[in-house]
């Protein structure tokens, strides 16, 4: 999508060890120190070797217009890059804030939204699930024809739609454990 509207993709070390995978097409940048027992230390030192990580200054001062993720804990590093943006690029900065309206009143995104107000960056909201459609699980469980269908993390009338879904439906209360890998019918 980011090359549809020629935009480069630039993320921290961080972002790179969660998706597990070193793609070519995205700039890494260092937004926080990065420890050597920390799940980004491998990244970081693969990269540092190829020299392709820049700071926030360096990242600023790359032509073109880029889409850049952020998190709450990455505050200091948005100032330097803010700081260092080049004049004459026109288009003014965008933040799409993509997470539950609810966590706009804790402090750390009150930080960010107010770091955004004060340098005039414009937030749109864009709400994202990472919750699948009830269609969409449906058609996972149809495509996978799994032998039994065991709902974590669902609230409790979503359970009962499960039962729809699967005709051998496990519904476990909170606690209660139940192996996998063996016969699960046994």
């Amino acid at each position: 999508m980011a090359e549809r509207f020629c935009r480069k993709v630039c993320e921290d070390l961080f972002q790179s060890a969660v998706r597990g995978h070193m793609d070519e097409n995205v700039q890494r940048f260092v937004a926080n120190p990065v420890q050597k027992d920390s799940r980004a230390w491998p990244y970081f030192e693969t990269l540092y070797q190829q020299k392709a990580l820049v700071g926030a200054e360096t990242l600023a001062r790359l032509p073109g217009q880029k889409i850049i993720f952020v998190r709450t804990s990455m505050l200091p590093f948005m100032g330097k890059y803010m700081a260092a943006r080049l004049p004459e690029e026109e288009q003014s900065p965008l933040l799409f804030y993509s997470m539950w309206k609810g966590y706009k009143q804790t402090a750390a995104v009150q930080r960010v939204l107010d770091f955004c107000r004060e340098r005039k960056i414009t937030v749109v909201d864009l709400h994202t699930s990472g919750h699948a459609s009830r269609d969409t699980v449906k058609a996972l469980i149809d495509g996978l024809h799994p032998a039994a269908l065991l709902p974590i993390h669902c609230e409790a009338e979503d359970r009962e739609a499960f039962l729809s879904l699967h005709g051998s439906c496990l519904m476990l209360n909170d606690g209660q454990r139940r192996e996998v890998g063996s016969c699960l019918n046994c």
